[in-house]
């Protein structure tokens, strides 16, 4: 892997992480509806909307022949079970009242993508750097402690993060290529709870007002666009860097 940052790709990784600070101004227009079905929508409207645009770039029989590759196809499948397992933790977290340690996970989540891209990257750390991880590690110590008990929460949305950035990274296959395989892949099991959801007389969708039912099919670019954005920049800077970044 290159121990080098493009410009690019620092401009991506940034894109990414705005988006994402600025997301739960959106989600919070959705604050009438279960979060679990939010959840559900995210993956169902982001298959939809990037597929959309795979359809019309053409790329879609490329993607296909990619696929051919068996290690490269486990490889997204888990990279998709990892986005969807972190979204599961999060959307647990809001419900179970848990948004300290919810939080938390994503303070952590930064010191994991360095510890990934130093011990299994062999990226290097200048200095300068090094001390801004001692800093960082210090404050999960007392943020910890603080707590009074061990934060499984935190941890398990940090890492599943991380390993996800780590495995988008060394998956050889491209940002909007990537996200439109997930989104793929999850699509079945979405659409599966939603019918559910429609025929138990669950759902939201469809049965509030037409402004609500807009809010979730936009959760597809939503949530699409910062995902491909990190996932370019995953590609073209060292996970240490993306680490440093998502403190932004």
């Amino acid at each position: 892997m290159p121990q080098k940052d493009t410009r690019a790709g620092l401009f991506y990784g940034v894109g990414a992480y705005t988006l994402w600070g600025l997301s739960p101004l959106y989600w919070h227009l959705l604050i009438a509806v279960p979060h679990w079905e939010i959840t559900v929508h995210r993956v169902i409207w982001c298959a939809v909307a990037v597929g959309i645009v795979v359809t019309l770039s053409g790329r879609l029989a490329n993607i296909i022949a990619m696929l051919r590759d068996r290690r490269l196809l486990a490889t997204m499948m888990l990279t998709g079970l990892l986005i969807a397992f972190n979204w599961g933790v999060m959307v647990w977290a809001v419900s179970a009242e848990q948004i300290v340690q919810a939080a938390f996970g994503y303070f952590i989540n930064p010191l994991a993508n360095i510890a990934l891209g130093v011990l299994l990257l062999g990226e290097k750390l200048s200095p300068l750097r090094w001390a801004a991880v001692a800093l960082a590690i210090g404050a999960v110590v007392v943020q910890t402690v603080a707590l009074g008990a061990f934060p499984t929460i935190a941890f398990a949305l940090g890492l599943s993060f991380s390993f996800y950035g780590y495995f988008r990274k060394t998956a050889n296959i491209g940002g909007l290529d990537g996200v439109f395989v997930e989104a793929m892949l999850l699509l079945p099991f979405g659409v599966a709870l939603v019918l559910y959801w429609q025929m138990t007389g669950q759902a939201v969708f469809l049965h509030e007002n037409p402004y609500t039912d807009v809010l979730l099919i936009l959760c597809g670019p939503v949530t699409a666009l910062p995902l491909i954005l990190f996932s370019i920049a995953a590609r073209q800077v060292r996970l240490s860097t993306i680490g440093f970044l998502q403190y932004i």
